[in-house]
């Protein structure tokens, strides 16, 4: 591609040589992303080097490995800014695998995205790659740890597909425990898409803010956010998860009660646990273990986060209930038709949030840009 001069905004000059070496060796060149009327690409860099942003410019492969470098080589960068960048799915991969490498980027921001070349497909789906390095490293740990991740992700006007959406959906339900904004403002999301996003956060007790605005939906939107933020019913294959849950709580009390049983005979050779939030024995940490040797492995420790499933419940009429979604705190539905019932599901989820000392905010009314929060 033919070279294009960098304008930066600043003069943060540690990342922009090291951009710079990156796309030398990578043999990457500014390339403009093939659009009508779009300005010449170009980069912004903070004043302190908290965040980047690329703007016109067309993330080709080269591109995006010369990126990874020197993300890799400056630790000061948290929020990466793509604007109209071209990306296509082996370009995608490649920022997934960026992220999941990195110990600081934790603020993603894809706007507009379209291919550079008009005969070229994205795989919507592949987008969820992008929050797959906050998962847990194993189902069957227990010890409430993930690699780092991303606390935010916005994909405005990025063409995503009730596909797309449901595949985000999956890794928010199953994994995901760092992410707190998502923002999938003015995409081609429907009701489908949208059900799946409130059935993940049914379980989900980690995002604080969820953007559908300007996309396709209607009153099934609506009642499926109405039911996972206020009281739901449990399926089926969630019954048989709380039972499971149940019985390995009841069992860990019991190994619990043992092992203090043990412990009670001979105080002098060993101190007691300490007491966890719930009460549970918890071992105790070495004084030489550091938090920077955990994070040096590239894993966090979370705070203690209650299973949405063990939530107090009530049965009526041979169904289960559970306390819906109290986390989350910021829902923009802006532009969702609706009728009747759909209005009654918003005003149902606003009657329940008034007893709640929490502040919520529902956006639904149309608008042709978004909202600031």
């Amino acid at each position: 591609g033919s070279c294009f001069s960098l304008s930066f905004a600043t003069l943060s000059m540690s990342f922009a040589e090291k951009y710079a070496s990156a796309a030398e060796t990578h043999q990457a060149h500014a390339v403009p992303v093939v659009s009508k009327a779009i300005a010449e690409p170009h980069i912004r860099i903070a004043d302190d080097s908290s965040w980047v942003g690329l703007q016109n410019w067309c993330l080709d492969l080269p591109n995006a490995q010369a990126l990874a470098a020197a993300l890799a080589a400056s630790d000061s960068v948290h929020t990466l800014k793509l604007s109209n960048a071209g990306l296509v799915d082996e370009t995608l991969v490649a920022l997934a695998q960026t992220i999941a490498s990195s110990n600081h980027l934790r603020h993603v921001f894809i706007d507009c995205n379209r291919p550079a070349r008009e005969d070229t497909l994205l795989d919507c789906t592949k987008f969820s790659l992008l929050l797959a390095s906050t998962s847990p490293e194993d189902d069957s740990d227990s010890s409430n740890t993930a690699r780092p991740g991303l606390h935010t992700l916005s994909l405005r006007s990025c063409q995503v597909t009730d596909a797309g959406a449901a595949a985000l959906a999956a890794e928010l339900r199953r994994k995901n425990r760092t992410l707190t904004v998502l923002n999938l403002w003015g995409n081609h999301i429907t009701d489908e898409g949208a059900v799946a996003l409130a059935k993940a956060i049914r379980i989900n007790r980690t995002l604080l803010s969820l953007s559908l605005g300007n996309n396709k939906l209607t009153d099934a939107t609506a009642q499926a956010f109405s039911e996972a933020l206020t009281e739901m019913e449990l399926e089926h294959h969630e019954v048989v998860e709380r039972r499971k849950l149940l019985a390995k709580q009841a069992m860990q009390s019991e190994d619990e009660k043992a092992r203090n049983g043990r412990a009670s005979k001979d105080v002098t050779l060993k101190k007691p646990p300490t007491l966890s939030r719930a009460g549970s024995a918890v071992k105790a940490r070495p004084d030489k273990l550091s938090k920077s040797k955990s994070i040096s492995q590239g894993r966090l420790l979370l705070p203690h986060r209650v299973d949405a499933l063990l939530e107090p419940a009530r049965e009526h009429k041979g169904k289960l209930f559970v306390l819906g979604n109290a986390v989350l705190s910021h829902l923009n539905l802006a532009g969702i038709q609706l009728s009747s019932a759909g209005n009654s599901a918003m005003d149902k989820l606003l009657l329940s949030r008034e007893d709640s000392c929490t502040v919520f905010y529902l956006i639904t009314a149309a608008s042709k840009f978004e909202p600031t929060q």
